[in-house]
């Protein structure tokens, strides 16, 4: 299955599959245990679902899109959140402008995309992330603001005495981690609330769906080249489809030199047993290579291209 992880420079999470899926009642393994009950859509309408041992059970009565969206159960460690995730599904990670990811799962890919990164690893693993300090809401006039040089600065709940302090910490949970470009400020609301929450709400939920469109066909795009770069490799390794068999060969240079042939003829004349004959006449049919028709209620067989 293919999941898209954003992790939102507030802090929050979500996780998002969407697919079309064909079944009675579809099994879907979530990869990481939910911090509350995940939101099932089918064909775009609200559904009932059912969790049964960390996996979900959504019934589609045959066919239809699924889309299931929902807030993993974070844990945390050395100043950083982080969740498990259990499946070796594939996953798109969207790390918006400021965060710090600390993914420990097989890296596939990765691109930045407007200021954002865009990350295609693979599971089982552990992804971990440092929140970004809010900015402060209201300063008095009279005090002037301070500035800093420090290279954490965006992140003080990572500040230690030291840089290496810090960078121990983060070794800690991974050997690897990724930042995303910290050179523009945060854009964050000034008004009313200075805190956000640690978990979306429903109308958060919808808003970021509209958000998530184009990053999940971004994301798509990348897993499926890397997907698909995997493909071509093994085919190549492969051998041919359309290697034939020394049945198959013989029956389709007998049907070339004869220009068609009832199939008992062609057992009858080539010493082949009817049910290999059968056989190897389906397998150059399926590929395209023989044709077959039906005279008097026998197999009248003739190769591809002649008239």
């Amino acid at each position: 299955m293919f999941w898209v992880i954003t992790l939102f420079a507030n802090g929050t999470v979500l996780l998002l599959f969407n697919a079309t899926l064909v079944a009675t009642v579809a099994n879907i393994s979530l990869p990481a245990p939910p911090a509350s009950v995940p939101e099932v859509r089918l064909d775009g309408i609200p559904v009932p679902a059912l969790i049964v041992n960390n996996s979900l059970l959504v019934p589609t009565g045959g066919q239809g899109v699924v889309t299931v969206r929902y807030v993993p159960r974070l844990g945390e460690a050395d100043n950083l959140l982080y969740f498990n995730i259990t499946t070796s599904d594939l996953f798109a990670i969207w790390v918006q402008r400021g965060v710090i990811a600390v993914p420990k799962l097989r890296i596939i890919n990765y691109t930045m995309l407007n200021g954002d990164l865009l990350i295609v690893a693979k599971g089982p693993g552990v992804l971990a992330y440092a929140k970004p300090a809010l900015p402060v809401a209201t300063q008095s006039a009279g005090t002037p603001r301070p500035t800093t040089t420090q290279s954490g600065g965006l992140f003080p709940s990572l500040t230690a005495p030291s840089a290496t302090t810090s960078s121990t910490s983060l070794n800690n949970i991974a050997t690897t981690a990724v930042t995303t470009s910290t050179s523009v400020p945060l854009t964050q609301p000034t008004t009313s609330s200075p805190v956000l929450s640690e978990t979306l709400t429903t109308h958060q939920v919808d808003h970021t769906a509209q958000e998530l469109t184009p990053f999940l066909l971004v994301a798509v795009a990348v897993a499926a080249s890397a997907l698909g770069f995997a493909l071509y490799r093994k085919a190549r390794m492969a051998p041919s489809a359309t290697q034939l068999s020394e049945v198959d060969s013989k029956i389709l240079a007998y049907l070339h030199k004869r220009g068609g042939a009832y199939e008992a003829q062609i057992a009858r004349e080539l010493s082949l047993p009817r049910t290999t004959v059968h056989r190897a006449v389906r397998r150059l049919a399926e590929q395209g290579l023989i044709k077959i028709e039906k005279r008097d209620g026998k197999n009248w067989l003739e190769p591809t291209g002649s008239s």
